[in-house]
């Protein structure tokens, strides 16, 4: 009852996705005016190069709680898995890792070999991701704002597959990753990803364009700059 008071006494609001900014002028009646975008970012120093890759290595990164759905992820690499061998790592803890992990023992998954670390912190996960020169990032959320965890993908130059809900399709494209439905078909999926993956100069044109949508769009050093000077004019 209370947001629309809120809202209207803000001399500013920060929206950090296009999706949150229409929803607070579209569904709040907010006034555009004191309504300015304001993407997150996260910081990278690391010179990115196109490195030599064969293994088919895929990384997620979220809590196991399950509107992140991470056991749809297994179904799509046991799909996948028919193809090809592939290393899967998760980062992140969570009430449903018993379940995933009893899932995945339930099935014929001899041709994936799952480690998850659980929960660390940014400098062991930014090591990890510069170590393993992961294949691709995925996320199947039921619901997402504007993630993060895409943006430190990005920033390594790691192409991502995520489902198309919040803000999500404000950073993943078809130039950069794979946007699949909230509701997807895991053969489909598993399809597209190998036919990308088999195609190694427009696997590399990925590689190349996540990391350009990280250096333009989701920069913490230039973001917040330009939040700063627009807290300079109020």
């Amino acid at each position: 009852p209370l947001r629309n008071e809120l809202y209207n006494s803000a001399d500013l609001l920060l929206p950090i996705s296009k999706d949150i900014k229409n929803i607070l002028i579209n569904n709040y009646s907010v006034d555009k005016k004191k309504v300015f975008l304001s993407y997150l970012g996260v910081d990278n120093n690391f010179e990115f190069s196109l490195k030599a890759y064969s293994t088919f290595k895929i990384v997620s990164c979220s809590n196991l709680y399950s509107l992140k759905r991470v056991h749809l992820i297994f179904d799509v690499l046991l799909e996948l898995s028919k193809k090809i061998d592939i290393i899967w790592h998760h980062y992140g803890d969570g009430d449903q890792k018993e379940y995933i992990e009893n899932y995945m023992n339930s099935q014929n998954s001899s041709k994936i070999s799952a480690v998850f670390f659980g929960h660390v912190d940014q400098d062991a996960l930014k090591s990890n991701y510069l170590k393993n020169n992961y294949s691709w990032f995925i996320n199947t959320s039921l619901y997402e704002g504007l993630p993060v965890s895409i943006m430190e993908a990005f920033s390594f130059g790691i192409p991502a597959i995520a489902t198309n809900v919040g803000g999500t399709n404000e950073i993943v494209n078809s130039t950069n990753g794979i946007l699949i439905e909230k509701f997807f078909d895991v053969k489909l999926v598993a399809d597209q990803i190998f036919e990308i993956w088999s195609d190694n100069k427009e696997y590399e044109k990925l590689r190349m364009q996540a990391y350009n949508t990280w250096l333009k769009n989701f920069n913490a050093s230039e973001n917040y700059k330009i939040v700063i000077d627009k807290l300079h004019v109020l």
